[in-house]
């Protein structure tokens, strides 16, 4: 056991980290010194000095999102604390479960944001949220609802598309990404069973989407012909933009007759064939990736408590 003295022995101040103990996931770095320590020592919730308002802050004393202290550690320097804590809420002012949510870069980024989204469509028809959330409205509207902003969505990137406007097209890209995926929540579809036809199309295993954007970008100019990605770039855009109606009128069959493997089949080659679309048109990977991630965090945590935005 570290003795008090001896862990500000070198400063004033030790910086934070606060961990989830059960997802492991990182929520927040605050500051302590000595007497903030004791108090998260008696009251086994985190106990921080604010240095900007120069002050003892108990986390969760104003919005009632306390952080509950289950263990206390020390890094190899003993100037660095980890608490490894059960959050009530959010950890982040913003509403966000965690204070780390501006990407800089992953090399899952497009992969990392379609699981976010999922994750949240399928706890919107766990845990209702409310009145105002459209993910809500959607599950309450049906089926035939779902499917129609589905299809809606996709001819409008189509549209978007043959207009020559990258902006519209990412964001109609987001669009569809968003409407299916409540899609497969509403029809209990796993976004991984999707995926997996993914790969499949492109002859993969168990690669992310954006590693499946290196893979249709090398058949691009691929003289291969027995690559259905080539040919599909040698016939041009529109081949390529007729592919997306097929295979979004596809899923919307198999939706219709209530066929779960082929709901993943279909949005499987529904994403394929919009993936070969962006590379047709120099759409990067990463521009799409900013757009999910900007659409995901546009007002707080998605997972439990955004409820007015028109994409949750």
């Amino acid at each position: 056991m570290i003795e008090t003295k001896d862990l500000f022995a070198k400063s004033d101040l030790i910086p934070v980290i606060i961990q989830d103990r059960e997802t492991k996931d990182i929520l927040m770095l605050g500051y302590t010194n000595e007497e903030a320590y004791q108090k998260t020592l008696e009251t086994h919730t985190a106990w921080f000095w604010s240095r900007s308002r120069q002050k003892l802050w108990n986390k969760g004393e104003t919005s009632g999102h306390f952080l509950y202290v289950k263990k206390m550690v020390t890094d190899c320097d003993t100037d660095t604390l980890l608490y490894l804590c059960d959050p009530v809420g959010p950890t982040c002012h913003t509403g966000r479960r965690s204070c780390f949510f501006n990407g800089i870069w992953t090399e899952a980024q497009i992969q990392n944001a379609l699981q976010e989204q999922y994750e949240v469509v399928v706890d919107r028809k766990i845990h209702d949220g409310g009145e105002k959330s459209y993910t809500n409205y959607l599950y309450r509207e049906g089926l035939d609802k779902i499917l129609k902003k589905c299809g809606e969505e996709c001819f409008e990137a189509v549209i978007a598309a043959k207009n020559e406007d990258t902006p519209e097209t990412l964001g109609e890209l987001c669009d569809v990404f968003y409407h299916t995926a409540v899609l497969l929540g509403n029809e209990d579809v796993t976004l991984d069973a999707v995926l997996a036809e993914v790969n499949t199309r492109c002859q993969q295993e168990g690669q992310p989407m954006d590693a499946l954007f290196d893979v249709i970008r090398a058949r691009q100019h691929s003289e291969d012909e027995n690559s259905y990605t080539a040919y599909l770039f040698r016939e041009g855009l529109d081949k390529i933009l007729k592919k997306v109606g097929e295979a979004c009128s596809l899923m919307l069959i198999a939706a219709k007759a209530g066929d779960k493997a082929g709901i993943a089949a279909e949005m499987g080659n529904l994403y394929y064939h919009l993936m070969v679309m962006m590379v047709c048109k120099g759409i990067q990977p990463r521009w799409l990736g900013d757009a999910l991630d900007k659409r995901n965090g546009k007002t707080g945590n998605l997972k439990q408590f955004h409820t007015t935005d028109q994409n949750s």
